[in-house]
């Protein structure tokens, strides 16, 4: 996995459906919450794990926690 400084930004909807994705929900579920076919999820998780250097969805759950743990700890500065 990439370090943070190296990642290109995610996109609204990559975002959104990265987040969902780290709250346990697969395609399906994404796809009928965000009201889009589930190949548009698909689409949005490989762009996503393209984008944060991650090889799972496993890795892009990691990503998600270590970035909101950095957030937090920069916010405290």
């Amino acid at each position: 996995m990439r370090e943070p400084t190296d990642l290109k930004p995610l996109f609204p909807q990559e975002r959104r459906v990265v987040n969902l994705v780290a709250e346990g929900l697969r395609d399906k579920a994404i796809a009928y919450r965000m009201n889009l076919v589930i190949g548009t999820i698909k689409r949005y998780v490989v762009g996503a794990l393209a984008k944060t250097g991650c090889e799972s969805r496993t890795e892009l759950i990691l990503w998600v926690y270590r970035d909101i743990l950095d957030t937090e700890e920069e916010s405290r500065l």
